[in-house]
């Protein structure tokens, strides 16, 4: 409910107001059309918000219960709210998306929260907390209320954010790669976008170099700051410096040898492979893995039925030596082998067993999988279903893709879309 004080003048004696001047007449005017404007969730909708998160908090570091006795036998008492993640009315916090009424008012725009994270999230416009990273708060929640349903209790894990504080190149000239104090807000997926040599590559490294030191190793002799914001189930703060060549740790602002949080970062390199080499090289490459490691991954594939996250790309695979992936896939009723497949083929393989691990880890720790250039790797089709897996609701991992182009068409829910912009001072972190 929103109060308006409205200035009505007296006259010095007597209790007689006067007509509204214009001023007023206007903000009444503006009054009313901001509360015809709104489109609230009904009754309906608010116990669909509810029920869907467990009646628990969505917000990472609280997940309080939110529904309880009352002060009769036959009360219960609540301290939930169904908010909006874009806003109700024109002018309300994060805008309305250019939503239209029907999804404005729907439960995919609804996220459950305690009072208190209600009012937080509002705060100074809800500028600390962007719509993308609300509905990926809300896509957490839900796929942890539906383990709990199963009876599965899994950690809360969440990498919020990466804030790049210097990074001031010595080779081949001395420059700043990205300005100071750019921060990046991850949602469940976010895609980040801009040309060569402005940093893309950086930002996935640095992300693993928050859990793994010898993902910072292009980066001895740069003067490098940055620190990473994650729930694991509470909140905490990693701060990574290299100077001098020696990379050092902080967590929670007290200096350690290395960073002792369960983080889990699966990166897929760039290059996704020239056919050379045996079809296990080949996915150890892509995947970053041992060739052990691969083979592990396949068989529980197969083992693991219930955990398949592309059965609509590959009916089965399984190894045959000496290093030979084998392959029957759901668009042809054939086998081939890993080599055999087309380049784009080949990232789809690589891509579900990718997907598969960083699925299997999110269970234990806040996991995120980085992804180099999807778009350039698929057609349009495969690359939509690739979207698809990577940002479905039951996902608890995140995932970074980076691109120099824009891919298909994105939607709004559960996406986060930034572009760095390169300027004399640094690339720039820029809203799409």
């Amino acid at each position: 409910m929103h109060v308006v004080r409205l200035p009505f003048r007296r006259k010095a004696l007597g209790n007689t107001c006067r007509t509204p001047g214009p001023q007023i007449v206007g903000l009444l005017r503006e009054v009313a059309v901001t509360t015809d404007n709104r489109e609230d969730f009904d009754q309906r909708t608010k116990e669909i918000i509810a029920a869907r998160a467990g009646y628990r908090c969505s917000f990472p570091a609280c997940t309080r219960t939110t529904i309880g006795p009352g002060a009769a036998p036959n009360e219960i008492a609540s301290c939930g709210v169904a908010a909006h993640i874009y806003s109700a009315s024109p002018k309300g916090p994060r805008g309305q998306g250019e939503l239209v009424a029907e999804r404005l008012s729907s439960p995919s725009n609804g996220i459950w929260l305690c009072s208190d994270h209600a009012r937080l999230v509002d705060a100074n416009g809800g500028s600390g907390h962007p719509a993308t990273l609300l509905s990926s708060y809300k896509a957490l929640r839900e796929a942890r209320a539906c383990q709990e349903m199963k009876g599965v209790t899994t950690p809360v894990g969440w990498i919020e954010s990466i804030q790049i504080l210097c990074c001031n190149l010595k080779i081949p000239r001395p420059r700043a790669l990205i300005r100071p104090r750019q921060k990046l807000n991850l949602a469940k997926v976010t895609l980040l976008l801009g040309n060569n040599e402005v940093g893309k590559t950086g930002i996935c490294e640095w992300l693993a170099g928050a859990t793994d030191p010898s993902a910072l190793d292009r980066w001895q002799g740069s003067d490098l700051d940055y620190s990473v914001r994650l729930y694991s189930p509470e909140e905490h703060l990693v701060r990574v410096r290299i100077q001098a060549s020696l990379a050092t740790y902080e967590l929670d602002g007290k200096s350690c040898a290395f960073n002792p949080l369960p983080i889990q970062a699966h990166w897929l390199s760039t290059p996704w492979g020239d056919g050379s080499g045996s079809d296990i090289e080949f996915l150890a490459d892509f995947l970053r893995d041992t060739a052990i490691g691969i083979k592990r991954l396949i068989e529980h594939y197969r083992q693991k039925r219930e955990e398949r996250v592309a059965d609509l790309w590959i009916e089965d695979i399984w190894v045959e030596d000496p290093g030979r992936v084998m392959v029957k896939a759901s668009w042809e009723q054939t086998v081939y082998s890993l080599k055999e497949l087309s380049h784009s083929g080949r990232g789809l393989v690589a891509l579900t067993l990718a997907i598969l691990r960083a699925t299997t880890a999110a269970w234990h720790a806040p996991t995120l999988l980085l992804v180099e250039d999807l778009f350039a790797r698929f057609d349009s089709a495969r690359t939509a279903s690739a979207l698809q897996m990577l940002g479905g609701a039951d996902r608890r991992f995140q995932t970074l893709i980076t691109s120099p182009e824009h891919g298909p068409k994105i939607e709004w829910y559960g996406w986060a879309v930034k572009r760095l912009l390169p300027s004399d001072e640094g690339a720039e972190l820029a809203e799409l």
